[in-house]
C-alpha cells in the first residue's frame, strides 16, 4: 500500500512550497540561475558563458558570403559552496492530538521559508560585496528627503550599457517607507496615477521597478587613519600590500570601496593593519592599472556631482539588472559513496524563480521525519550591471 504522502497530498505539498518561494524574496527571483533537478554537491564549479561584445562592419558586395569573424566567448565560474537544510519530525502522538494536515502543510511552508531565506541572504551577501560601483543620495537614508538618487544611478548603469528596460531597485523596508513618504511619490495622483495612494507603495519611479526585500541589512564602514600606502602589484593580480607607518592604521571591513586610479575596488575580506606594520589587502577582481608602489590607500567617493563621502553606515539598498548576479542551484547529491541516502526524495521545482530544492521524507520508529534542502553557489558573473545605493555626507 503506497504512503499517504506519497500517493495524496504530495501535490498540495509541492504546490504549497512554492507559494512560499514567491514571498518577498527579490533577490533570489531576479538573479541569473543555472538551475537542474541533477544532483549536485558543495565544490562542484559550474561554467557560466558570457556572451562576446562585437562591432558593426560594412557590407561588401561579393560572389561568396565572406568567412564569419571568430569570437571568442567570455566565461564565469560559480562555485557550488552552500548546503542548508530545515527538517522536522512527527510522532504517531502528534498525529493524534493535532489537525495534522494542516498543521503539516504550514511546517512545510516554515522549512521552506527557512532554506529560501537563506539562499536570498546569501544572493544578497556576495552582490553587495562582488560590486565596486555606488552612487549617493546625502542624508540619513538613500531616500531621506528625494529621489534623485536614482537618477544618478540610472546615468551610472546606462553609461555602462545596462538595458534601461531592466533596471530594478531592491531596497530595505526602511527605504521603501522612506520613498513612499517624499511628497512628489505621494502626489502622484495629481500627474494621473493612484497606485501609490491604492497600494501604499511606488511600484515604479524614475525608470526602476521598485521591490523591498525585508532581509537587506545595514553595511558599517571601516576606518582609514593617517596616509597608508599600497604596495606594488600587477594587471593580473587583485592582491596589494598595506604598509602602515608609526602613525597610521586601517580597520577595513569586507564591502568596502576603495578608490585606485580612477577605478573603485571592493575590499573581499576585513584587514585590520596596526602602526608599523603590514598586511594583505584583496579585492574584486584584477588591478585595471599595475600599482607602482606608492598610492594612497583612500575611500570611495560619491560620484552624484556634490562631493558626498560615503557615510560610516548604510542600508545595503541595490539596482540594477540582476542577470549580473548568477545563482547555481541543485537538489543535494542523492548518494554518498556510491550508496543511496535512505528516505523518499521529491523534487520542489519553483517554475517562477527556478528554485529547485529536495523533501525528503524519512519514516522511523513511531515517527516521519521532513527535510527541505538544497545546495547552491551564487557569484557576480558582470559587476558592471550591479550599482550600490550609499548615503552620503558632505
Amino acid at each position: 500500500m503506497a504512503n499517504t504522502i506519497a500517493s495524496a497530498i504530495l501535490p498540495r505539498i509541492i504546490g504549497e512550497a512554492r507559494e512560499t518561494l514567491s514571498e518577498n524574496m527579490a533577490f533570489l527571483n531576479r538573479v541569473n540561475k543555472n538551475f537542474s533537478n541533477a544532483s549536485g554537491k558543495v565544490g562542484q564549479v559550474v561554467g557560466i558563458g558570457v556572451p562576446a561584445a562585437l562591432t558593426a562592419a560594412s557590407v561588401s558586395a561579393a560572389n561568396t558570403a565572406p568567412a564569419p569573424t571568430a569570437i571568442t566567448n567570455g566565461s564565469a565560474t560559480v562555485t557550488i559552496d552552500q548546503f542548508y537544510k530545515a527538517s522536522f519530525a512527527y510522532s504517531g502522538t502528534d498525529f493524534q492530538n493535532y489537525d495534522i494536515d494542516s498543521l503539516f502543510m504550514e511546517q512545510l511552508k516554515e522549512a521552506v521559508r527557512a532554506v529560501a531565506y537563506q539562499m536570498n541572504s546569501d544572493a544578497l551577501s556576495v552582490a553587495w560585496l562582488g560590486t565596486p560601483y555606488a552612487v549617493g543620495n546625502c542624508g540619513t537614508g538613500f531616500f531621506a528627503s528625494n529621489a534623485d538618487g536614482l537618477l544618478d544611478a540610472r546615468k551610472a548603469l546606462v553609461d555602462r550599457n545596462v538595458d534601461p528596460a531592466k533596471l530594478d531597485a531592491i531596497i530595505a523596508t526602511k527605504d521603501a517607507a522612506a520613498l513612499g513618504k517624499i511628497d512628489a511619490i505621494q502626489q502622484s495622483n495629481t500627474f494621473g496615477t493612484r497606485d501609490v495612494i491604492a497600494n501604499g507603495f511606488a511600484g515604479r519611479v524614475l525608470g526602476f521597478n521598485i521591490k523591498e526585500d525585508q532581509q537587506i541589512g545595514i553595511f558599517t564602514k571601516g576606518t582609514i587613519t593617517g596616509d597608508p600606502t599600497m604596495g606594488a602589484a600587477a594587471v593580473t593580480t587583485k592582491t596589494s600590500v598595506i604598509t602602515c607607518d608609526s602613525n597610521d592604521s586601517i580597520a577595513l571591513k569586507a564591502g568596502d570601496l576603495i578608490a585606485v586610479d580612477g577605478a573603485t575596488y571592493s575590499v573581499q575580506a576585513d584587514l585590520t593593519v596596526g602602526n608599523s606594520d603590514t598586511g594583505t589587502l584583496t579585492v574584486d577582481r584584477n588591478w585595471e592599472t599595475a600599482l607602482d608602489g606608492d598610492e594612497a590607500l583612500a575611500f570611495a567617493t560619491a560620484s552624484d556631482g556634490d562631493g558626498g563621502v560615503f557615510d560610516a553606515n548604510t542600508l545595503k539598498s541595490m539596482c540594477g539588472d540582476w542577470s549580473g548576479l548568477s545563482m547555481v542551484v541543485r537538489k543535494p547529491s542523492a548518494n554518498v559513496l556510491g550508496y543511496e541516502v535512505q528516505g523518499e526524495h521529491y523534487d520542489i521545482v519553483d517554475p517562477m524563480s527556478g528554485v529547485v530544492l529536495d523533501l525528503g521524507i524519512y519514516p522511523q520508529y513511531h515517527q516521519v521525519a521532513f527535510e527541505v534542502s538544497a545546495v547552491w553557489g551564487t557569484d557576480v558573473t558582470d559587476s558592471r550591471k550591479l550599482l550600490r545605493l550609499f548615503t552620503t555626507s558632505t
